[in-house]
């Protein structure tokens, strides 16, 4: 979550750029509590809702500088004087961080192109949902968000009027939550790289009846994660104001290094096909990490 919630900040990983935006998955059984995961989900909305006001400020401020251009081009039609194209307003839409993981292909490229160095970040307890949209038609999300992963440049063309849409260094983190067989759903299959790109934590626990009476403590835990949201959010402006590049130090270096190393041999040796990229891949999930916590910190 907090992944999607740091602009300005890059770092440099394999000699190219990234933002610390990331892929997780919380995998568990059903009824095994995964879906307590919606309350970190919190922490985004207060910065969310921020940007989304000063993008809506902005473009009502377009709306009238298009109607006073207007005005203008219409006057200098009318005494027969050339039109200033300068002084036409550039066009301003909405900022949408937080959006559903129910989401289009075509609309998925609107958010990310409209959001710019902000990304979008999608939050869901059921993972059904993007796995099931990644089937039909409209969906077929799964190249965008192998793409997403590594920033790679995203190309669409339209049948309509609509200029064809480029991103250049698409932004894209979500945490999903679900349970093995809604993993494979989403994933498919191992070869065709988007297993790779995702974080997975899975985790079962011995099954105990938990009292479903009300508790006092729920509403410390909406204010507990309110007043969290408010830091987020602090944070969140400061680091815009600040652009920050993320780097490990020398011997920070050594250490990675030093660990992930041996992994690689090993998953060579194992002569498993996959096993190798996906070690390839935590690298940069970790590296990512790092850049997460510790611009917060």
């Amino acid at each position: 979550v907090l992944s999607g919630c740091m602009p300005g900040v890059t770092g440099e990983y394999g000699g190219q750029k990234y933002s610390p935006h990331s892929y997780y998955f919380i995998i568990a059984k059903a009824g095994s509590g995964k879906g307590k995961a919606a309350l970190p989900f919190r922490l985004i909305r207060k910065y969310s809702a921020f940007i989304q006001i000063e993008a809506e400020a902005r473009v009502r401020n377009y709306e009238q500088e298009v109607k006073n251009y207007d005005a203008y081009c219409a006057q200098m039609k009318h005494e027969r004087k050339p039109i200033d194209v300068t002084r036409e307003p550039v066009e301003e839409h909405e900022i949408v961080i937080w959006d559903s993981g129910n989401i289009s292909k075509p609309k998925l490229i609107d958010r990310l192109s409209r959001n710019g160095a902000y990304g979008m970040v999608a939050l869901e307890t059921e993972a059904d949902v993007m796995s099931t949209n990644n089937k039909t038609e409209w969906g077929d999300i799964d190249v965008l968000l192998r793409a997403s992963a590594h920033h790679d440049t995203i190309s669409m063309s339209r049948n309509d009027k609509e200029k064809n849409t480029r991103i250049e260094m698409p932004r894209l983190a979500f945490v999903l939550t679900g349970t093995p067989d809604q993993f494979v759903r989403l994933v498919r299959s191992a070869d065709n790289g988007l297993y790779s790109r995702i974080g997975t934590y899975a985790f079962g626990e011995e099954e105990e009846w938990y009292s479903p009476a009300p508790k006092d403590n729920l509403a410390n835990q909406d204010q507990h994660y309110d007043a969290l949201a408010s830091i987020v959010l602090e944070h969140a402006r400061f680091l815009r104001e600040n652009p920050t590049t993320f780097t490990l130090s020398d011997k920070q270096w050594d250490r990675f290094n030093s660990i992930m190393a041996p992994q690689l041999r090993r998953a060579h040796l194992l002569g498993l096909a996959n096993e190798p990229s996906v070690v390839k891949r935590i690298g940069l999930i970790a590296f990512r990490a790092a850049m997460t916590l510790s611009a917060h910190r």
